[in-house]
C-alpha cells in the first residue's frame, strides 16, 4: 500500500520513526492466514491500493500504531527468549492451485501447544471468553503446521492485559496479574479443512471480480452495532436493560418508571480503525470519510 504518515499529535521524532517502521514479513503467498480470516474486500481493497498505477495514497496518523508497536516489542523479545520453542515460523500450503502461509508466534514441538501473543483489552478476555478471529487464525495455523507433518494437540492465546488495574485482580472475572492464558477450542482436522477451503475460495472470487462489482464489509467486519434503545435510570449512565426494538423499549420505560435514551447504529471498524474510508464507497455512502 502506497501510505503517506501524518505525525498530527507532534509525536518524539524517534517514536514517529519506530512507528512507521514496517518489520512486515514479505512472502510470496495468494493470502496471509491473517487476511484469510479477515474481510476480503479489505484485502482486494488493499491490492488495489497498493498498485501503482491505481495513483491512490492513503493517510494514516502515525499514532494509530501506538498498540502495534508495543504488541511487536513483545514479540521480539519472546522471540529471543524462546530457545526450546519453534518461534516465529512461517508455514504454507496450496489450497485450489493458491499458496495460503502463516507465521506463528511460539510452538512447543514436545508437547504440541500452539501459543500466540495478544496485547489486548482486559475485557476481551473477561469471564474467560475470548475473541472468534483468534479461534479462526489458531485453527488456520494449526492446520499449516499439521501440512508440514508438525501435530498440534492444544490451542492458546497468551493474552497481555494493557489496561489491567490493581483492583482487577478482586474480581473473579479477571486474572490476579496483567496476563491471562486464554484455552482456545481446537477444531476437528475436517473441520479446519473446510474452513481453509471455503475461505481460499471466497478470496480466488474476489481476487478475479473487479472491485466495484464487490459488496463492502458485512456487518460482522464492520464490528457493526444496530440501533438501541437504552432503558436508563434518571441520573444513570449505564441502562438497566437495552432493547432494539423501540415500541418494547417504551413498554418497558413505562411499566419501571424508566427513561429511553437512543444510541445510534454504529460501523466502530470504519470510523476508527480503516484506512480506506476516503475511497470505499459504504464508508462514504454513510459520509465516514468526512470526519
Amino acid at each position: 500500500i502506497m501510505i503517506l504518515y501524518t505525525n498530527h499529535h507532534n509525536l518524539p521524532v524517534p517514536l514517529f520513526n519506530a512507528l512507521i517502521a514496517s518489520d512486515y514479513d514479505a512472502h510470496d503467498s495468494f493470502v496471509s492466514v491473517t487476511s484469510l480470516i479477515d474481510s476480503p474486500y479489505i484485502w482486494k481493497m488493499r491490492k488495489h491500493t497498493g498498485d501503482p498505477d491505481s495513483g491512490i495514497i492513503i493517510q494514516e496518523d502515525a499514532s494509530s500504531r501506538l498498540w502495534a508497536l508495543l504488541g511487536s516489542a513483545i514479540h521480539n523479545l519472546v522471540d529471543k527468549a524462546g530457545a526450546d520453542y519453534i518461534t516465529e515460523s512461517r508455514a504454507s500450503a496450496t489450497i485450489l492451485g493458491k499458496k495460503i502461509s502463516g507465521k506463528n508466534d511460539l510452538f512447543n514441538p514436545y508437547e504440541g501447544v500452539m501459543s500466540d501473543y495478544k496485547v489486548t483489552t482486559k475485557y476481551s478476555i473477561k469471564g474467560g471468553k475470548s475473541k472468534i478471529e483468534w479461534e479462526r487464525q489458531l485453527n488456520v495455523l494449526a492446520f499449516l503446521f499439521r501440512r508440514l507433518g508438525l501435530e498440534v494437540t492444544r490451542l492458546e492465546i497468551i493474552a497481555i492485559l494493557r489496561d489491567f488495574m490493581f483492583k482487577d485482580k478482586f474480581s473473579y472475572e479477571f486474572p490476579d496479574i496483567p496476563m491471562k492464558i486464554v484455552p482456545i477450542p481446537m477444531w476437528s482436522n475436517t473441520e479446519q479443512e473446510h474452513y481453509v477451503e471455503s475461505r481460499t475460495a471466497l478470496f480466488i472470487k474476489y481476487d478475479e471480480t473487479p472491485i466495484t462489482q464487490l459488496e463492502p464489509c458485512s456487518k460482522e467486519e464492520r464490528w457493526a452495532s444496530d440501533i438501541t434503545y437504552a432503558c436508563i435510570k434518571k441520573g444513570a449512565t449505564k441502562a438497566t436493560k437495552l432493547f432494539t426494538d423501540a415500541i418494547a423499549a417504551q413498554q418497558y420505560a413505562d411499566e419501571k418508571g424508566l427513561m429511553i435514551e437512543l444510541r445510534e447504529a454504529s460501523d466502530p471498524r470504519c470510523t476508527e480503525y480503516c484506512s480506506f474510508v476516503k475511497i470505499c464507497p459504504y464508508a462514504r455512502s454513510k459520509g465516514y470519510d468526512k470526519a
